[in-house]
């Protein structure tokens, strides 16, 4: 006869590896909770704050300080491209009031050396005709009145 076979339960043998292991797991499962209730929380904050700031950005309040602002930095850029533009506008003038002086003194100056030239040429017309009249025997030719430019007076010397 064979003996009855008595049931028996077999228990795990208690491991410690096994306990550390099943206590990391339940920490990395309670950070992933912790972290995915943290960004939860974290999206719904940032849902009201947007709410609150399109609130305030689109009242009347900060609309109107916005316009002020933008009024008041329009005036000033105005100013400063006017004050640029006076500047640029002094210097062109202040150029050409240069250059209009420069060209005047050059025409002035061209005008004394024809001038001069003229009465050198007369001059010298004047001593060849009396040279010929001496060798020739004449009497000395009259004196050409002389024209020139004083200022804006002519005066016939």
């Amino acid at each position: 006869m064979t003996a009855p076979r008595v049931e028996t339960r077999h228990y795990r043998k208690h491991r410690p590896e096994q306990a550390d292991e099943l206590k990391q797991n339940n920490r990395q499962r309670e950070l992933e909770l912790e972290a995915a209730e943290e960004e939860a929380l974290a999206q719904r904050v940032e849902v009201v704050v947007q709410a609150r700031v399109a609130a305030a950005v689109g009242g009347e309040e900060v609309l109107a300080r916005v316009a002020a602002r933008l009024k008041e930095e329009r005036a000033k850029l105005e100013e400063r491209v006017t004050r640029q533009l006076d500047m640029e506008r002094k210097m062109l003038l202040e150029r050409k009031r240069r250059e209009d002086a420069e060209r005047r003194q050059a025409q002035e100056q061209m005008e004394r050396i024809i001038e001069e030239n003229k009465r050198k040429v007369e001059e010298a017309q004047r001593r060849a005709a009396e040279a010929v009249a001496e060798q020739q025997g004449l009497p000395k030719p009259a004196a050409v009145p002389v024209r020139r430019k004083q200022g804006l007076i002519i005066v016939d010397d």
